[in-house]
């Protein structure tokens, strides 16, 4: 069984702001009940030149999800 969920806008907007308030990983994924990989590969995936932009991971997941398969 699949317990993964994608990160939502709402959550990404909490990331960027855990971020800005100097947060580090392990205590951003206790907060968004999120696994700590998550956390890292979602900032590694959606980061522009060094800055986490939630609307922009949003339209990046949302690309690289119509063009899988």
């Amino acid at each position: 069984m699949n317990h993964y969920t994608h990160f939502t806008l709402k959550k990404r907007e909490m990331l960027k702001h855990f971020i800005d308030i100097g947060k580090n990983q392990t205590e951003i994924s206790i907060l968004l009940g999120k696994n700590k990989s998550s956390i890292s590969r979602e900032i590694k995936r959606n980061s522009q030149n060094g800055e986490y932009i939630p609307d922009v991971a949003l339209d990046r997941y949302k690309n690289r999800h119509l063009n899988c398969g």
